[in-house]
C-alpha cells in the first residue's frame, strides 16, 4: 500500500536516506541534523548559478520544481519549527552568515535568505579570529536557548576564509509517556563491528504505535509537546540494516512509519548518549555536489568575488535517550573557502533493539535527526 505525502516530507525523506547511506560505513554511531544540514545546503543552492546550480538541485529538489518554489516550500516548513520554539517547545532554531567585512555580498541573495529561512547577516573581520569565533558562538548559544556547547575555536578562524553559514538547533522533550526507571537493566548489544557489550536498557510493556514490513518493525514514541515523535526502525534480521537501507527509497520509509496502529508492546531498548561530528564535503561529493568545493563553484547569485567556494561543511551532534525523553543539539558551520487496531491477545509482541537499528526525530513534517545506533 502506498500513500501521498507531503512533498517536503518526501525530499527530506530521499535526502535522509542517502546521507545516511554514505555515513553507515563507519563503525561508529551515526547522528546528524538532516534538517539543518537541509537548510545549509539550500542557502548555498540559492546562491548558486551553472553547474554548481544543478547538482545542488540534484541532492535537494526534484527537476520539476523551480529554486524559488523549493526554498519557499523549505522556508514554510521552517517557520512552522521556528514558531514552535517560540510557542513554548523546546525547539530552537537559527540561521546566520558571516562575511568578511569587505566582502560585497548580493543584495537579493540577502533578502531572499532572509525572507525564505529569517537569515541574518554579519560583517566580521578573519584577521581577528578570536572576536570572529566569538560572534559566531555568541549567536549558537543566543538562537539555541543558551543550550548548545562551544564547536568553533579561534583556530578555525583564518584570513583565507571569507564567510561562514551557521546553523544552530537544539530539541529538548519529554516522552508523552516515560519509561520506568526501575525497569532498566544491563543487557547485551550486538555491535555491527562483530563485539556484544554490556549498556543500559530501557523497557515498556505498554499499547504503542507499532508497524511493520517483511523487513522492519517499526515503534513511534510521542513526546510530550504533541507534535514531535521518536520513531524507531528495527530490522528483524540483525545483520541486514545496511543492506535494507542501500535498498530503501523514501517512500518506502514513510509507508514504514505511517502505516502504523495501536499495538500491545514489549519493548526493549538502549539508553544511550551519542556525540560526534561529521564533516559532510565526502558525502556530498559522493551525491554528486562536486563544483562548489573546488575553483570552478559558482556562487554569484551570492558575490561576484572571484575564487568564493566551500571550503568544508561541518556538523556536531549530541543526543541523548533516556528514560525521560530526548536532549539533542546541534551546529552546522558551512565554510566557504494512522490506523488502529489493539490486539486481542494477551502476549505483547516483542521488539527488542539489541542490534543496530535507525532512529529518527520528526517534528510534523520534518525530519529533525536521524540516526545509526550501531
Amino acid at each position: 500500500m502506498s500513500m501521498n505525502y507531503d512533498l517536503s516530507l518526501q525530499l527530506q525523506a530521499n535526502f535522509t536516506i542517502n546521507i545516511l547511506n554514505t555515513l553507515i560505513n563507519s563503525n561508529e554511531d551515526v547522528a546528524f541534523s538532516s534538517y539543518t544540514l537541509t537548510l545549509a545546503l539550500a542557502i548555498c543552492y540559492l546562491g548558486s548559478s551553472g553547474i554548481t546550480e544543478i547538482e545542488f538541485k540534484k541532492v535537494l529538489s526534484p527537476s520539476y520544481v523551480m529554486k524559488g518554489d523549493y526554498c519557499e516550500m523549505l522556508g514554510d516548513s521552517f517557520a512552522n519549527i521556528y514558531g514552535s520554539g517560540r510557542r513554548g517547545d523546546s525547539i530552537y532554531i537559527g540561521n546566520k552568515l558571516f562575511f568578511q567585512q569587505d566582502y560585497a555580498v548580493n543584495k537579493i541573495f540577502k533578502l531572499e535568505t532572509e525572507k525564505y529561512f529569517k537569515t541574518t547577516f554579519e560583517s566580521v573581520d578573519f584577521d581577528n579570529s578570536t572576536f570572529t569565533a566569538q560572534k559566531v558562538y555568541d549567536f549558537i548559544k543566543k538562537s539555541s536557548g543558551g543550550k548548545t556547547h562551544n564547536t568553533i575555536k579561534s583556530d578555525n578562524i583564518i584570513s583565507s576564509k571569507k564567510g561562514i553559514i551557521t546553523n544552530a538547533f537544539y530539541f529538548k522533550n519529554i516522552w508523552k509517556e516515560s519509561f520506568n526507571e526501575s525497569l532498566t537493566s544491563d543487557g547485551k548489544f550486538f555491535a555491527k563491528n562483530g563485539t556484544t557489550k554490556i549498556v543500559k536498557m530501557m523497557r515498556k510493556i505498554d499499547t504503542l504505535i507499532y508497524g511493520n514490513d517483511k523487513n522492519f518493525h517499526v515503534v513511534r514514541l510521542p513526546y510530550s509537546n504533541g507534535n514531535s515523535e521518536f520513531v524507531l526502525i528495527l530490522p528483524k534480521d540483525s545483520n541486514m540494516l545496511h543492506y535494507y537501507l542501500e535498498n530503501l527509497k523514501d517512500k518506502d520509509l514513510l509507508n514504514l512509519i505511517a502505516l502504523t496502529y495501536y499495538e500491545y508492546i514489549d519493548l526493549v531498548m538502549p539508553k544511550f548518549t551519542v556525540e560526534v561530528s561529521h564533516d559532510f564535503k565526502e558525502p556530498l561529493n559522493k551525491l554528486g555536489v562536486l563544483s562548489a568545493f573546488n575553483g570552478s563553484a559558482n556562487f554569484s547569485m551570492i558575490t561576484k568575488e572571484d575564487n568564493f567556494m566551500i571550503d568544508y561543511i561541518s556538523q556536531k551532534v549530541s543526543v541523548d535517550v533516556n528514560e525521560e525523553g530526548i536532549e539533542s543539539d546541534e551546529i552546522t558551520h558551512l565554510w566557504h573557502k494512522s490506523t488502529s487496531s489493539v490486539s486481542s491477545g494477551n502476549e505483547p509482541i516483542v521488539v527488542k533493539a539489541d542490534h543496530p537499528f535507525l532512529y529518527l526525530i520528526i517534528n510534523e513534517n520534518n525530519i529533525l535527526f536521524a540516526g545509526i545506533y550501531q
